[in-house]
């Protein structure tokens, strides 16, 4: 069913219309695919400002658990069918069970409180990082709020979207083919936002790119390491507030590449699709972004650990009350004062890799190895007989990879070649 203008912007000014019909009809513009809108309607735009000052008003943190744990707890129990299998309530939350990614793509409908209306429900499709497809339940405000975990992000950084120019936040791909699309904000005071592939065959003309872009002035980037670096070989004049990394770690290294070149902060964004936005890094660890999250640090066993798989209870989607959600990352959990700070962040479980020399190294190890390098992506995977290869993407020399990993490791066979998938699991082994 395709959705009218209207029915995709409820609210949308007058501002609002002539800045998408500018998106939508300049000259450089690339060949969109898509048609979106933010669908908010004037009581879900109220409800999405109540949650900013709520924000605003309560920085996220905790001491032992947060206030609203127990009571989230006993309404999923009540009202979850997923969670209703496991029992009443008995106020010992570490005694409930986990749960990963695996049960919440089996029956997403399962997660859907027995209270939940259902007249805004909104369905898309993701891939994580094992590329397993997913069906996400959704509704705009849920949507609109990633915007509000953003914007703390941002002033983390001393960075503001203001709204004052054509376009507020452009995310931004280098693949060769996804969806693209120009939208406007309500939330952001009717600002443009853009969903675009830097690819050049995704344009008429591949220097369209720098003349809509430059003409956009573009507030703010979003994107992977891999799109950023393509940005950055763009004769761009203008310059953003600031560059916010999503769906890869991002390497101290290729930060302080952007940082330089855009004259700009980067931030590494730690979001996932079942709970969006939950932590920035500054370069310091990921910090927790809002107070409607709890985290937990547990091993297979469900029992808290100084390092281990980062499991959350709570989330700002009415259609995935998380309950002790395993994501399949890893960190440690660090107070500074009363703020949670993710450290050492990973993506999977922790591999060992077998050195030449027959050491056991541990790839934490290999990260900060890494770390100086402006690398974008890059995936070391061990043979069964031993032999390590390193594949990569990016401008750094094969011989600066090996010198760098051939002190830990020993010898290792280090190619540049593309990369499947965005969301690329950085270590794998068939040892273990």
């Amino acid at each position: 069913m395709t959705l009218t203008q209207e029915e995709r912007f409820p609210l949308l000014d007058q501002r609002g219309r002539e800045t998408l019909l500018w998106l939508s009809e300049h000259p450089a513009a690339p060949r969109y695919n898509y048609a979106c809108g933010d669908m908010l309607s004037q009581e879900g735009l109220r409800r999405v400002q109540a949650y900013a000052a709520d924000q605003a008003a309560r920085p996220p943190g905790w001491e032992g658990q947060p206030e609203w744990l127990d009571e989230f707890a006993r309404r999923c129990l009540a009202r979850v069918p997923f969670y209703r299998r496991y029992g009443g309530w008995t106020g010992d939350f570490e005694g409930l069970p986990t749960f990963d990614r695996r049960e919440l793509a089996r029956q997403p409908w399962e997660f859907v409180s027995d209270d939940q209306p259902l007249d805004e429900l909104l369905m898309y499709s993701t891939s994580g990082t094992t590329a397993s497809k997913m069906w996400v339940l959704a509704d705009p405000e849920s949507s609109n709020k990633y915007l509000v975990a953003l914007e703390r992000a941002l002033a983390l950084a001393q960075v503001a979207i203001t709204g004052r120019t054509r376009v507020a936040l452009a995310l931004v791909g280098h693949q060769e083919s996804t969806l693209t699309y120009p939208c406007v904000s309500t939330y952001l005071g009717q600002a443009g936002y853009l969903k675009l592939n830097l690819h050049p065959g995704q344009w008429h003309h591949p220097d369209d790119r720098v003349r809509f872009l430059d003409e956009c002035q573009v507030e703010v980037y979003s994107g992977d390491p891999l799109a950023f670096l393509e940005l950055k070989k763009l004769p761009l004049t203008t310059r953003p507030k600031a560059l916010v990394s999503t769906s890869m770690n991002l390497l101290p290294g290729m930060r302080t590449e952007l940082e330089g070149h855009f004259g700009c902060p980067v931030l590494d964004l730690y979001s996932l699709c079942e709970a969006r936005c939950l932590a920035v890094d500054l370069g310091t660890g990921h910090q927790v972004l809002t107070n409607d999250l709890y985290v937990e640090i547990l091993d297979d066993e469900d029992r808290p650990v100084q390092r281990g798989e980062v499991v959350l209870t709570g989330g700002r989607n009415p259609f995935i009350p998380l309950l002790r959600y395993r994501t399949g990352d890893y960190a440690w959990l660090e107070m500074r004062g009363r703020t949670p700070v993710l450290v050492g962040l990973e993506g999977r479980q922790p591999v060992a890799f077998l050195a030449s020399d027959g050491r056991l190294v541990n790839n934490i190890d290999v990260t900060e190895v890494m770390k100086p390098l402006p690398v974008p992506q890059y995936h070391l995977h061990q043979h069964a007989d031993g032999s390590l290869v390193l594949r990569y993407q990016g401008e750094v020399e094969e011989a600066d990879l090996r010198g760098a990993l051939e002190p830990l490791l020993g010898h290792l066979q280090v190619r540049r070649e593309p990369l499947e998938g965005r969301k690329m699991v950085r270590y794998t082994s068939d040892r273990c």
